[in-house]
């Protein structure tokens, strides 16, 4: 990655050539990992209140039939058994994935 670095440095952070290189990575990591945001499901919780609680309960009920759950809202970050707290997370949200517990 130096030799893109290198190129990204040289494009003014406005110009359509780094939209362009952005882009053509993205791709380029998409294909050689097989394009996993097919295999996902997201559901989002929106609300003014109990979006941590209400994407938690749905992660638990997700978990127990079976799929592997990831969770990121405000105060936690989870995917898995991997947990991570913090005040810096934002957004709430229960992914879901077919597959085994990790």
């Amino acid at each position: 990655m130096g030799f893109l670095n290198s190129i990204r440095a040289k494009i003014s952070p406005v110009s359509p050539l780094l939209l362009l290189y952005h882009k053509t990575v993205a791709a380029a990591a998409a294909f050689f990992y097989g394009f996993p945001a097919n295999k996902l499901r997201v559901i989002a919780v929106t609300g003014t209140k109990g979006k941590s609680t209400t994407a938690h309960m749905l992660a638990s009920i997700l978990k127990t039939a079976g799929y592997k759950v990831g969770v990121a809202s405000t105060i936690h970050f989870q995917i898995g058994d991997i947990c991570r707290f913090g005040s810096h997370f934002t957004g709430h949200v229960a992914i879901a994935t077919l597959g085994s517990e990790c």
